[in-house]
């Protein structure tokens, strides 16, 4: 029993091993250059370092920084001796030089002298945070011994130091959230607000490898009061919407619209304005060819209005369903419309594999005050439907316009 326990730890550490490193040592020495670069503004301002050190080669900040860049050029041994040479002449005229203490440990680390390596890289992260390459091998290391407290603190540290640090962790990390271990310290860590909280929020919502993985993070997130913004939540129901997860999708909608009802459509009077809706709830849809579409509010509730120009239709309004099998009646009342029959906009509900189930036409508002009324049948092979608001192209001058004051899709 003890042996199988131990071997289950054993492949959860190295699960979380590789969740967390994520080939993390071979995109920093990829990103040596770039690295180096990007924190060398005032030796670029004078010159390349190499013409810089050849005018002051007792400047030890020139020397590390062209150290470091010989280094991760990755010339070969000999350039990398070399490399080291000057690093080490360079932290004799400057101390602080964090380049050169950088350059000399990942040196170590690469021939094999790992208690060196971590020595020189502790003291790099003691001179200065802001050497993200010496964070990252912090990152491996702690994962290394398994010690993800140290990890998350180094990751924090890496993405309040240097944004583009975002695009190289955020990947790595939003793999990660899953695991109960990596939860318990990210969520403290998460609290504090950092000024990467938000964006890791966001990236996650629209770029997280798995929807249902974030759902159940940003569920565990609002569990322990750490505010996740709604665009983010909504973002969350879209993705498993994209992925055909549409029980899971429905499930986190709830989240944010509680007393809503698969069996019906939602919002039947337009009172939600909504910056980031859902696909469950009302989507306006708007072409470069003119139409417009627009939720808005009035005196009573709300009203849904739109405008086409002349010869110019299509989608204006939509709506995702996932009602059960049966009948259905759709039933609302709209406003302003005076088009000839064959140039009435219409309801259409369809079958998420592309199959129609019917269409119910929006008459003139002269026409029984502008009701409209009609019956679909839903069966067991289309668990989900779209239900879309569609005008006609017209001859008119004027074109299309109009408003819907009221529409509802419930059971007969």
């Amino acid at each position: 029993m003890r042996r199988r326990t131990a071997a289950r730890n054993k492949q959860s550490r190295s699960n979380r091993s590789w969740v967390l490193r994520g080939g993390i040592a071979a995109i920093a020495i990829a990103l040596g250059y770039l690295s180096i670069t990007q924190s060398l503004g005032y030796a670029m301002a004078k010159g390349s370092p190499e013409k810089a050190y050849a005018i002051a080669p007792s400047d030890g900040r020139i020397g590390a920084l062209l150290a470091y860049r010989l280094w991760a050029a990755d010339g070969g041994p000999a350039q990398r001796d070399k490399a080291a040479r000057i690093a080490w002449d360079s932290l004799v005229d400057e101390p602080l030089a964090v380049p050169a203490v950088a350059t000399l440990a990942f040196d170590a680390e690469l021939r094999g002298r790992s208690a060196e390596a971590k020595k020189l890289f502790v003291h790099s992260d003691a001179l200065s945070r802001r050497e993200l390459l010496t964070q990252l091998w912090l990152i491996e290391d702690a994962v290394r011994h398994d010690d993800v407290p140290l990890a998350i603190r180094h990751y924090d540290i890496a993405l309040r130091t240097s944004p583009p640090a975002f695009d190289l962790l955020f990947p790595v990390l939003a793999g990660a959230v899953s695991d109960p271990a990596i939860f318990k310290v990210l969520v403290p860590t998460l609290a504090r607000r950092p000024l990467w909280g938000e964006a890791f929020i966001r990236y996650l919502s629209t770029s997280g490898p798995d929807p249902r993985r974030t759902a159940h993070f940003f569920r565990l997130l609002v569990a322990n009061r750490i505010t996740v913004p709604e665009v983010d939540r909504a973002g969350v129901v879209n993705a498993l919407v994209a992925a055909n997860a549409f029980n899971d999708a429905w499930a986190y909608y709830q989240t944010l619209r509680s007393s809503a009802d698969r069996r019906q459509s939602r919002d039947a009077e337009f009172e939600q304005q909504l910056d980031a809706p859902t696909a469950f709830d009302w989507t306006p849809r708007m072409s470069d060819f003119g139409l417009t579409a627009t939720i808005q509010r009035t005196d009573k509730s709300g009203v849904f209005d739109f405008s086409a120009p002349s010869t110019v239709g299509g989608i204006v309004l939509e709506q995702l369903q996932l009602l059960p099998p049966g009948r259905y009646q759709l039933a609302g009342r709209s406003t302003v419309i005076g088009q000839t029959p064959q140039s009435a906009p219409y309801w259409v509900l369809i079958c998420t594999d592309g199959r129609e189930l019917g269409r119910v036409a929006v008459p003139n508002a002269s026409q029984d005050n502008g009701r409209f009324a009609g019956a679909f049948t839903v069966d067991k092979s289309c668990p989900a439907q779209v239900l879309r608001l569609i005008v006609r192209p017209s001859s008119a001058v004027s074109g299309v316009s109009g408003q819907i004051e009221h529409v509802l899709l419930r059971p007969l």
